[in-house]
């Protein structure tokens, strides 16, 4: 059976029927809002910028900069060991990594979620900079390798 453009099964469709079965299909959903949701991500530093500031997009793998809640990591291999914390004072961040020895961590003060761990085993690294734990905290220095933090850990308590 042949259709014409505008009929159905040999009848004839308006445009005004299509409108009204439309119309009777529409459904008012309710939506509720939640709440912003952002997953954590982890930012390697890598230090290939023209300077050490932790706002330097071009100092981070992907040049992708971290924002709060961030985990941070200092690898070895970076190009820039001593670098400089520019984020406002208290920024927030999940943890910090340290990989290698020979790292000075300087800046602005870091409210701190997580822990700080190294893995190296021989040398040392400096954190200069106010950490103020979120919450009591372990932090794993490997066997072999040191972290000076100059009295500069506080807040949440301190288990090392």
């Amino acid at each position: 059976m042949f259709e014409r453009p505008g009929s159905r099964n040999g009848r004839s469709v308006s445009k005004t029927d299509t409108r009204e079965r439309a119309r009777r299909r529409r459904v008012n959903l309710d939506m509720e809002l939640l709440e912003h949701r952002r997953l954590l991500a982890t930012r390697i530093w890598d230090g290939g910028g023209g300077d050490a500031l932790w706002t330097t997009a071009a100092n981070w793998v992907d040049d992708t900069a971290p924002v709060e809640n961030d985990e941070l990591v200092f690898p070895t291999g970076a190009a820039q060991l001593t670098n400089t914390n520019d984020f406002a004072g208290n920024t927030n961040f999940a943890s910090i990594t340290i990989n290698a020895s020979g790292y000075s961590l300087g800046g602005n003060e870091i409210d701190l979620d997580g822990s700080i761990t190294t893995t190296y085993t021989a040398g040392t690294s400096t954190i200069d900079a106010f950490i103020n734990l979120q919450s009591t905290q372990t932090f794993d220095v490997a066997t072999g390798g040191e972290l000076i933090a100059d009295d500069s850990i506080f807040g949440g308590g301190v288990s090392i």
